[in-house]
Formats: C-alpha cells, sequence, structure tokens
C-alpha cells in the first residue's frame, strides 16, 4: 500500500492472519516503510463485527519506532465466535521531514467456533 500524499513513501501493511489460539483470537501486524521513516507510528487493534459494527476487542496496542524499515506488533483478544478484522493506523515522519498517515484493515475473517 503506497502513501496518499505523494511524498515518496511507500508504506506495507501485512497481516499472518486472524486465527484462534489457546482460546483466544489472534493476529500478527507487519508494516514496511521505505524509505526508512525518521519515526513511525503503528495503532492496532482486532475488532469483532456486532450489529453492523465494528467493535475493538482485546487491547489497543501502540507501537513508537526511530530510524526503522520495520514494525510488528502481536495483538490478541478473548475469542467469540463471530466476523473479525483488524484495523491498523500508520502515522510517521519521512526523511525529508514531510509527514504521512494511513488507516486500513485486513479481510473480514469468520470464525464459529473458540475451538
Amino acid at each position: 500500500m503506497g502513501d496518499p500524499g505523494g511524498s515518496g513513501q511507500s508504506s506495507r501493511v501485512s497481516y499472518d492472519g486472524i486465527h484462534v489460539r489457546d482460546g483466544l483470537v489472534v493476529d500478527t501486524v507487519v508494516v514496511t516503510c521505505l524509505p526508512i521513516p525518521r519515526q513511525v507510528l503503528v495503532h492496532a487493534v482486532l475488532q469483532i463485527q456486532v450489529a453492523g459494527l465494528w467493535v475493538r476487542q482485546g487491547r489497543d496496542r501502540l507501537l513508537d519506532q526511530v530510524d526503522t524499515p520495520l514494525a510488528a506488533i502481536d495483538l490478541n483478544a478473548p475469542c467469540r465466535a463471530g466476523t473479525w478484522r483488524t484495523w491498523v493506523r500508520v502515522a510517521g515522519v519521512n526523511p525529508d521531514g514531510t509527514g504521512f498517515e494511513f488507516t486500513t484493515t485486513s479481510p473480514p475473517v469468520p470464525l464459529a467456533s473458540c475451538g
């Protein structure tokens, strides 16, 4: 995924894939930014769909890194049957001092059981 705004920043978000492990819904988010930003802040959380709305589950995770092209965050929440996704917001400062910011989500994943 490229950064909107034409700053030359190319950022990509990848997901390990939502799955159930030990009674928890888990996912790992990896953000790659090139060129290496001066700073990048990644905010990520798991969400479940309830009555057509996406509701945060588990703890929001924040990662603030300086001078690195890679950021990884592990997420987990108590398992409930339903449709899940991972929400991610990335913001940072490019080497030239310009800012970048975007929000993205993983594809929804239906979980029928927590077993």
